[in-house]
């Protein structure tokens, strides 16, 4: 049996791209951070891990631990820690992502299934209209955390659906209005998430990948996503080692 294209394989299977964002620490009792959100793609048969750069601030590029899946105790190899440099302080979102080159020689099969994202022109969402129906995963911090005691990691992650609003005021962002926000406690944590669009709210599902969340807030129900083509503009760079 042949495989379904990447946009339109299961809404469930590719929302699984995405991944919790750790960081080593070097204090006894207290070896882990977590916070942030970040989501495995593939792009000319090589893969890549993508967050939000300021979810990596404060620590050093050493530090990043990316599970190669939700339970797993072992980290993705990556290479270095690609971000762009921006001059113009009043578009700092644009320039809020950070690309994280995997090792080639890592196996694969030790993601049990779970992404990466193929990243085409067939998958990439370009129309990016109002009212577009959206669906993300990430990893908010009121479902996340370290038990120091017990020595445990707890990870769940959580999808939550959402519709373009129209263009933000930076350029090549896109503000989005999450559905419902009520059983969520805080959505800090959600930075990095993979956003995606799909073109019906009833199976089978076309998928495409719609951009990465920055920022938003519950009160406001309101978010702000950096869209997919600049962060495949991002992860081309990242390939061909041509930091912008």
């Amino acid at each position: 049996m042949s495989t379904p294209p990447q946009s339109q394989k299961r809404l469930f299977d590719v929302i699984r791209a995405s991944r919790p964002v750790l960081f080593q620490n070097y204090f006894e009792g207290y070896e882990y951070s977590l916070t942030g959100t970040s989501f495995l793609c593939e792009f000319e048969s090589n893969q890549f891990i993508v967050t939000a750069k300021h979810v990596l601030d404060g620590f050093d590029p050493e530090a990043i631990c990316i599970p190669f899946h939700y339970e797993s105790r072992e980290f993705l190899p990556y290479t270095c820690v690609c971000t762009p440099v921006s001059s113009d302080p009043e578009e700092v979102d644009k320039f809020d992502i950070a690309v994280l080159p995997i090792a080639q020689n890592f196996d694969e099969t030790d993601l049990s299934g779970e992404g990466p994202f193929s990243l085409t022109v067939d998958t990439i969402e370009q129309t990016l209209e109002p009212g577009t129906h959206l669906v993300l995963r990430g990893f908010p911090d009121g479902t996340n955390k370290i038990d120091y005691d017990k020595n445990t990691i707890i990870r769940e992650g959580t999808a939550f659906g959402a519709t373009i609003v129209g263009p933000s005021i930076i350029n090549g962002c896109t503000e989005i209005a999450f559905n419902d926000l009520s059983e969520c406690h805080s959505i800090n944590g959600l930075s990095g998430s993979p956003v995606f669009s799909i073109n019906s709210l009833i199976p089978p599902y076309k998928v495409r990948l719609a951009g990465m969340l920055l920022r938003g807030t519950k009160s406001s129900s309101r978010g702000h996503m950096l869209n997919a083509r600049l962060v495949l503009g991002m992860i081309k760079a990242a390939a061909a080692q041509v930091f912008i």
